[in-house]
This record gives C-alpha cells, sequence and structure tokens, in this order.
C-alpha cells in the first residue's frame, strides 16, 4: 500500500512540473497587408517561396529564442519589427518556438483557423511568456506531537508549478502488537494491559507529498499538496516487546498546505501538514531559488 501512495505521488509531482514550463500562444493570423513575404521572398528546397511567420516573444527576452519544426530559416532579432523572421515551406502546419526560461510552445495553426501556410503569406504568431521558471531547494524542521522531524522541498514554478517534498527522522519502530492510550492491547492473546517499562518509547515519522504552487504576488507563493504519510509511537513491555499506541499513531493520507516569502534569492516557508487528520505538525523551512 505504501509503495502504491509513493509511485503516485511521484506522478502526481512529474505532471505538476511540467505544468510550471508551459508557455501560452496569444494569436497567430495571417497579415494580408504585410507584403514582406512577397517583396523579399526566401526559397525552400524546391526553390518555391516560403511563407513567413513573424514571431512576438512578449514581456521582451535577451536570451535567445530558438525554433524547431519543418523551417527554411530564421532571422536574428528584428528590432524595427520587435520580432523574429521564421521561413516555413508552403503547406507546413506548426511550428515549435523554445524559450529557454520558459519552456516551449508548440504551435498547430489548425487551432488558430490556419490549416496550413501558404507561399508568399505573412503571418504573425504571438507567444507569451510568464516570469523565468525558478528551481526551489529547501530545508524543514517540523514540530508534531512532541516529536520532531527533518524534511527537503523541491519545486519548479512561474505563475504556476509544483514540488515535491520528504519528511522523516531517522529513526524507525517496528512493532508486533498494538494497544490503545490506556495500554490495553488490541491485538495479540492479552486479555490484560501489559506491564511497560516506564519512560521508554520509540517514535517515527515518515511523509512523502507533493502539489501545487501558485505565485499570489512576486514575492509570496501558497501552495497546497497530498501524498501518503506515517507517525509511530511505541511502548515497550517488561518482555521485552514494542506495542505501538494506536491512539497516537497514524498512517495513510498525508495533506498540507502552506505559504513561502521569497526575499531575493531567499526563501521562507511556514506550513502544516496532517496525516489522516490525526496526526498534526507544523513546519519551518528556509531555501534558495535558482
Amino acid at each position: 500500500m505504501r509503495t502504491k501512495y509513493i509511485l503516485s505521488v511521484f506522478m502526481l509531482a512529474t505532471s505538476l512540473a511540467s505544468l510550471a514550463q508551459d508557455m501560452t500562444v496569444k494569436s497567430f493570423k495571417l497579415k494580408e497587408d504585410d507584403t514582406e513575404a512577397r517583396v523579399n521572398p526566401v526559397l525552400d528546397l524546391n526553390e518555391q517561396a516560403c511563407a513567413l511567420v513573424k514571431v512576438t516573444v512578449k514581456p521582451k527576452t535577451t536570451e535567445e529564442v530558438k525554433f524547431s519544426g519543418n523551417y527554411i530559416g530564421a532571422t536574428p532579432f528584428d528590432e524595427a519589427t520587435q520580432s523574429y523572421f521564421v521561413y516555413l515551406p508552403e503547406g507546413n502546419t506548426e511550428l515549435t518556438v523554445i524559450v529557454p526560461s520558459a519552456g516551449r510552445a508548440l504551435v498547430n495553426f489548425a487551432k488558430y483557423g490556419v490549416k496550413r501556410v501558404q507561399s508568399k503569406a505573412t503571418y504573425e504568431l504571438e507567444i507569451n511568456t510568464a516570469e523565468p521558471r525558478r528551481t526551489l531547494i529547501m530545508v524543514e524542521g517540523a514540530l508534531g506531537r512532541s516529536q520532531s522531524a527533518l524534511g527537503f522541498m523541491v519545486g519548479m514554478v512561474q505563475k504556476h508549478g509544483g514540488y515535491l517534498r520528504g519528511r522523516f527522522d531517522f529513526r524507525s519502530a517496528s512493532t508486533s502488537l498494538e494497544c490503545d492510550d490506556t495500554g490495553m492491547l488490541t491485538t495479540g492473546d492479552y486479555t490484560n494491559a501489559p506491564f511497560y517499562v516506564p519512560d521508554t518509547k520509540k517514535k517515527s515519522r515518515f511523509s512523502i507529498t507533493a502539489g501545487y504552487m501558485y505565485r499570489i504576488a512576486k514575492p509570496l507563493y501558497a501552495y497546497v499538496g497530498a501524498g501518503y504519510g506515517s507517525r509511530t509511537l511505541a511502548w515497550l513491555t517488561v518482555d521485552g516487546e514494542w506495542v505501538k499506541n494506536k491512539d497516537h499513531s497514524a498512517s495513510g493520507i498525508a495533506a498540507e498546505f502552506g505559504g513561502i516569502l521569497r526575499i531575493g534569492k531567499v526563501g521562507v516557508s511556514l506550513g502544516y501538514q496532517t496525516i489522516s487528520f490525526k496526526y498534526h505538525e507544523a513546519s519551518l523551512g528556509v531555501g534558495l531559488f535558482f
């Protein structure tokens, strides 16, 4: 069961991380009054005049914008038109635009009412990019019911993003029996509460979660996520057996939310996590944005 939870968390983290790399195609349209492709034609390998796509990226970036697909060539950024000139053979149906800090956008022309580009025709493609994608690496300290744990968080975010978090205390508490908070056994052959060694306990803590991050304002992010977690409290009997106190132990779905404040490259987080709404924990973290 634990393996199933963990695999699900990793799949969720992967899908959310890819979300942070999206770009938006604002528009793609024919510019009937633009004669650039007819006046200054560029020929394809069959010596036929290409279609011209003028690509504008907003906000303006100093990065080298790249292109992928069946295209003949592209010019450097043109200051006069604030765009890149990309030449495509007649009949082409798509173009991929790549902005290193924002990811890539595959533009299928049919989605914008153009089945295929025509020779000597000029088109305008406008791409919107979010702020640069940021990677967050953070270490955390967490405190629950008389128990502490350490954790890490790795996230990628623009306006939207995703993260993966792990939390543990480097201890294990394997048990063969269970009891309630009174000490009465709920498993095994005993009918009465056994004698316990005073002030002898074992605790363990583990969780792995993934979730969604959202930039509320430029210095402030919020997150919410879920995954698998466990917390075990065990008592030692005078016979040397470890017994799990099920009233103070929990395992199953872990849910969490919190906020992250970015100060320059430094991030400070404050959050809350619960396991099956039975065990509750607050956390404080510090990390770096790259």
